[in-house]
């Protein structure tokens, strides 16, 4: 999302042909791919902050219930996720391991392995 302004606030300038390339290319460019292809690699913040809170708050809209678990999204698509993601016994050691890093124990979060 290079509407950020994180390409403004870098301590080393941009060149001066991509300064120009994001000031008057892209964001044309990417209203233009992003109408295309609402879910494609070109999005706005207010299309990634629109997903995020939709994921969060609309659960009649992606149709997956008012507790889902293991949904993936690709903005705002329900999609199915890799092989990998869905091996359960590679979910439990992510959440165990996650957990041990982070210095949490028993009782300590809201969350579980439902």
């Amino acid at each position: 999302m290079l509407s950020t302004g994180m390409t403004r606030n870098t301590t080393i300038p941009l060149p001066l042909p991509a300064r120009l390339v994001l000031k008057y290319i892209y964001p044309p460019l990417r209203n233009v791919i992003g109408y295309l292809a609402p879910n494609g690699p070109l999005r706005t913040t207010a299309k990634s902050a629109g997903d995020v809170m939709s994921a969060c708050f609309d659960v009649d809209k992606l149709g997956v219930g008012e507790f889902p678990k293991a949904v993936y999204l690709d903005g705002s698509k329900v999609v199915l996720p890799s092989l990998e993601c869905r091996d359960e016994v590679k979910q439990e050691a992510l959440w165990r391991d996650s957990l041990g890093l982070v210095g949490l124990g028993e009782g300590e979060t809201a969350l579980n392995v439902l």
